[in-house]
């Protein structure tokens, strides 16, 4: 959106948003036990848990290093880290639980929509796009978790871990309001035959999903007109969120 080149701050505030952003998918895929992603062996699957632990901690402090001198990015940062934090337990304490679509778009705030919250916040340097920024983290959490349904690698993969581990996605907060799939997606331990059932379900529920995220994205333009003054280039951002999950 910059009329001339991007200020070194600005690119240096991206570098270590994208070094945080790396931190919270070592842990992402440490904890859904995942041995790949975007077809390539995980930090702890290829080097061991240890090592990806302790390199996590290295690229924190690494980020917070490279932006000593900028209190406003320090701030950002860790209000990120700790969103996130508090995102990842929110997401696993009430996984396989009878929950619905405000349920998702809480996690999805503060998972994805804090992170693009953050950007929209470096990018302008002040907070006239934060909200603009959340609806377009949730737009593409949104995206994300239909992609992962469809099966598609492009957006990190990851949908066969979510139903085994009883993760709240769109589609399952959708599926799960017939009560014999809710019952199913609490069950402890559920079987590989009743994982299907529950695929089957959430793929039946994908043209309502796809629905929902027409909305958010209808949300996000809203925000961008009222917001800023040449909203063509967030109005784009908003249309390539918007295709990931129809590829």
């Amino acid at each position: 959106m910059l009329d001339g080149p991007i200020p070194d701050s600005t690119l240096r505030s991206a570098a270590v948003l994208e070094m945080m952003h790396n931190v919270s998918l070592i842990i992402d895929d440490i904890l859904d036990e995942s041995d790949e992603r975007r077809g390539k062996s995980t930090l702890h699957c290829r080097f061991g848990l240890l090592p990806a632990l302790m390199a996590s901690g290295y690229i924190v402090a690494d980020g917070y290093l490279m932006s000593a001198k900028d209190p406003f990015d320090i701030s950002l940062f860790s209000e990120l880290l700790k969103r996130l934090a508090m995102a990842e337990c929110l997401q696993w304490r009430l996984r396989r639980s009878p929950l619905g679509v405000k349920d998702w778009l809480k996690i999805a705030g503060e998972d994805t929509g804090s992170m693009f919250e953050i950007c929209a916040c470096l990018g302008t340097r002040n907070e006239n796009l934060r909200e603009f920024g959340h609806l377009l983290g949730v737009l593409y959490h949104g995206c994300d978790d239909v992609g992962d349904v469809k099966g598609l690698e492009s957006l990190g993969g990851g949908g066969e871990e979510d139903l085994r581990d009883g993760i709240l996605t769109l589609p399952a907060s959708l599926a799960i309001r017939d009560s014999r799939i809710r019952t199913l997606f609490c069950k402890p331990h559920p079987s590989d035959r009743e994982l299907d059932v529950i695929g089957a379900a959430m793929r039946a529920k994908l043209p309502e999903a796809e629905e929902y995220l027409d909305k958010l994205a209808a949300q996000a333009k809203e925000e961008a007109q009222s917001r800023s003054p040449n909203p063509a280039p967030l109005f784009a951002l908003i249309e390539h969120t918007r295709e990931l999950s129809r590829r």
